[in-house]
């Protein structure tokens, strides 16, 4: 680096030659200006650091508590009470569900009396002068509440509580709407538009007084003085409509289960959605009609056969199953719900997430632990039974039948469903422990990383005070010289002024007095 001394001198130089030179000391960086640089760098770094370290505590955080609910807790006492479950369970399936009936017409005839519907009616009394079903088989595909669909189950309720009966014309494909008086055995052909101006009123008004008579009647435990009435009522009427829908699914499906154990059957999903789908204008003047009523007819598409006996089986085995799930997830709530108002002795201080005997692994374990008691002691029950029956001879064709009639297969579907949710559990939660450890070994390195660049900063600090010590020592030699120069020139002003004083005091008499005083 030139100092501004040469460059000075240089100029003269070339000014004594009859040259100008202009020139400007631009500024560098000196290595005060390289840390300074440096500095910032690292500590944008490490502010970069910083954020993803929590960004991977939260991520870690997350994942903690999703670990710990696919932990399974159960202790023995969770184990003892599931096994005792299963085991009283399995001795109420033994002794009360008993064998499953496969006679088709039998469990039909039960069926069609306990599940009468109205929509049934509807078209079993239509008058001679209506065209709109082609033939009796057809009602089935016709007859929305026949539907094993979302609308069917809605036409079943209309037809249920407003005797409203919602065919689809065979003639022409058009949507009709009848009210089913069942009362005097004939079904009156009146349009939506005509009936709503007549019943409108009566259906509405009939409704409501239905609700709270059912609602005062079923509902009358509920006496809470504190609740205010109009919240109790309330209750009352929800109550009674879910427990009313509840029926209304129920009647819905055992009748289209009636239907299934004859030959023709219902139609299937697949089927029921084209015969709803064929009424869009687009559709409706198509062979698409047609062609949906030829597959009814030739029965490809249809449920039938075995589901009323499917049906009524799956009914009775599937008491003794709710009857285990309730006994082992009361258990759980009971017992984990004393056991978090003990460690907080305050109830707003629950956490009802270690209560809500749903979703854990805990819970699923013990369900897993019932079922799977249940399932053996039911499977057991079927073998001893089906032995004695036919008088232990295994091998017999009749001895696997009757121990096939015997087998809760809810039970057994129950049971299957318990393990695959255990074992999934368990898979979600090695994946997820091995996603912990992976953003673990990131955090380490991050916070290697934050160690090092400290380090690197701390060498910065060490690097530029060194280099504060060295301009403290140059400018301390700097002083010394200045300081010593400027001795000597005053030691040779003050001698020069000693030779000058003379002549000073010739010139000028009383000077040397004068001053002599101004400085005194």
């Amino acid at each position: 680096m030139v100092s501004k001394e040469a460059l000075v001198s240089y100029k003269q130089e070339l000014v004594d030659d009859d040259f100008t030179v202009e020139y400007e000391v631009l500024p560098v960086f000196s290595p005060s200006d390289l840390q300074s640089s440096r500095k910032n760098e690292i500590r944008d770094a490490i502010s970069d650091i910083d954020k993803r370290v929590e960004l991977i505590d939260n991520e870690v955080a997350k994942l903690n508590s999703e670990i710990e609910r696919l932990t399974n807790k159960a202790d023995w006492l969770d184990y003892t009470v599931a096994v005792a479950s299963g085991v009283l369970c399995g001795m109420i399936d033994s002794f009360f569900v008993r064998e499953t009936e496969i006679n088709k017409e039998k469990i039909q005839k039960i069926l069609e009396e306990k599940y009468h519907t109205a929509h049934d009616s509807g078209y079993k009394h239509k008058t001679e002068g209506d065209h709109w079903i082609d033939s009796a088989m057809f009602h089935r595909l016709d007859d929305l509440a026949h539907h094993p669909t979302l609308l069917g189950l809605v036409a079943s309720i209309l037809s249920r509580y407003l005797r409203l009966v919602i065919f689809i014309d065979g003639t022409d494909g058009k949507p009709h709407i009848f009210f089913s008086d069942t009362s005097s055995g004939n079904t009156k052909k009146r349009e939506l538009k005509d009936l709503m101006k007549a019943w409108v009123g009566a259906i509405i008004g009939g409704i409501c007084l239905w609700l709270v008579h059912v609602a005062e009647k079923k509902y009358e435990e509920i006496n809470d003085e504190k609740m205010p009435k109009p919240l109790k009522k309330i209750v009352k009427a929800i109550g009674t409509m879910i427990i009313e829908v509840l029926k209304a699914v129920d009647v819905w499906v055992g009748h289209m289960m009636s239907d299934v154990s004859t030959s023709q059957g219902i139609p299937g999903i697949f089927l029921s959605l084209l015969k709803e789908l064929s009424v869009l204008p687009i559709l409706r003047n198509t062979n698409f009609r047609v062609y949906v009523d030829s597959l009814y007819r030739k029965g490809e598409h249809n449920l039938n056969e075995w589901g009323g006996v499917v049906f009524t089986a799956a009914k009775k085995q599937a008491i003794s199953v709710l009857i285990n799930e309730t006994i082992t997830r009361s258990f759980y709530f009971v017992r984990h719900l004393i056991e978090e108002y003990k460690a907080h002795n305050d109830w707003k201080s629950v956490n009802w997430e270690n209560v809500i005997p749903f979703k854990n692994r805990t819970i699923v374990r013990m369900l897993t632990i019932s079922t799977g008691t249940f399932t053996t002691i039911d499977l057991a029950d079927a073998a001893i039974r089906s032995a004695v029956k036919n008088a232990g001879q295994v091998a017999s064709p009749t001895f696997w039948k009757d121990f096939i009639l015997r087998v809760n297969f809810v039970g057994i579907g129950r049971f299957a469903i318990a393990i695959g949710t255990d074992v999934g559990m368990g898979m979600k939660k090695s994946a997820l422990e091995n996603k912990r450890m992976v953003l673990m070994s990131e955090q380490i390195e991050l916070l290697n990383a934050r160690v090092f660049y400290y380090q690197e900063n701390m060498w910065l600090q060490i690097d530029a005070t060194e280099q504060s010590l060295e301009d403290l020592e140059k400018y301390i030699d700097y002083s010394a010289n200045v300081f010593s120069d400027s001795y000597s020139d005053i030691e040779q002003s003050i001698e020069n002024i000693g030779k000058y004083i003379p002549e000073m005091e010739k010139k000028n008499p009383g000077l040397k007095q004068q001053l002599l005083d101004a400085m005194w």
